[in-house]
């Protein structure tokens, strides 16, 4: 009997064990797989091993991310130029940026350091990328409204998608090793909850007294400001999360995989 799925998963260095979430579909075909091992144990006296086989692969961009980027250069351009880009124009920006703020790679040929193409990202490439053309919007772009409600729109799209997903890419290298607050923090240049920059602050959405172990976990984080901070420790996270609805998956996985 065999198992074969993907799933989130967790290393304990101190236990030499793996944690696996799996998804709803796979749970059921685990539970009888160890069931009949538990079985086949008592049966043999013994303790049996299993062959196992782990991989993280890379997880290339998707479309969402792709239109995001180039809807964020088309508003980047509008606000210096006041109107929208033509083509060869928007594709020029896009070169600006990405040699200011993408992920490198060597040359080749010379061993340089060259910007990394969207062509060729991968699912962090991308999400680094369009953090930075929001810090970019935050920082030195000043919108209309219109545009002020087009950036809230695909920032809010954009944090609840990583929310949703299994694993945020913002939260691990291309490795799927966590990535330390250092790291972290180059990839949250603007408050998760309204996009604001200024002075920021990491927030943790499960208490160490909660969750000791998994306290300083990067999916256990959030970036906001001061007044937010205070704010979520004020009202409780279900009150909070009201508030920041693109949020909500981001938290609620958080606190699964927690425990709590």
């Amino acid at each position: 009997m065999k198992v074969t799925g993907t799933a989130a998963a967790r290393y304990h260095p101190d236990r030499r064990a793996v944690i696996l979430f799996l998804n709803e579909e796979d749970n059921l075909l685990a539970e009888k797989l160890f069931v009949h091992k538990q079985r086949k144990d008592e049966k043999e006296g013994g303790d049996s091993y299993i062959t196992y086989e782990l991989e993280v692969a890379a997880r290339e961009r998707t479309y969402k991310q792709i239109n995001t980027v180039w809807a964020l250069i088309t508003i980047i351009f509008i606000s210096m130029n006041g109107r929208k880009p033509h083509k060869d124009e928007a594709y020029e920006l896009y070169l600006d940026v990405l040699a200011l703020y993408a992920n490198k790679v060597p040359n080749r040929f010379t061993g340089e350091l060259r910007p990394v193409h969207l062509s060729e990202s991968d699912i962090e490439d991308a999400a680094s990328l369009i953090s930075h053309c929001m810090n970019v919007i935050v920082e030195y772009c000043d919108l209309a409204l219109d545009l002020q409600a087009d950036v809230r729109k695909l920032f809010n799209t954009w944090q609840g998608w990583r929310g949703e997903m299994a694993v945020d890419p913002l939260d691990y290298d291309a490795d799927g090793n966590p990535l330390t607050y250092a790291e972290w923090r180059k990839n949250h240049l603007v408050s998760d909850a309204s996009g604001a920059g200024g002075y920021l602050e990491r927030s943790h959405i499960v208490s160490g007294g909660a969750d000791k172990a998994d306290y300083e976990e990067p999916w256990n984080w959030l970036m906001l400001t001061a007044l937010e901070h205070r704010d979520w420790h004020n009202i409780g996270w279900q009150a909070w999360s009201d508030k920041y609805p693109h949020l909500k998956s981001r938290i609620l996985r958080a606190r699964q995989l927690a425990g709590a």
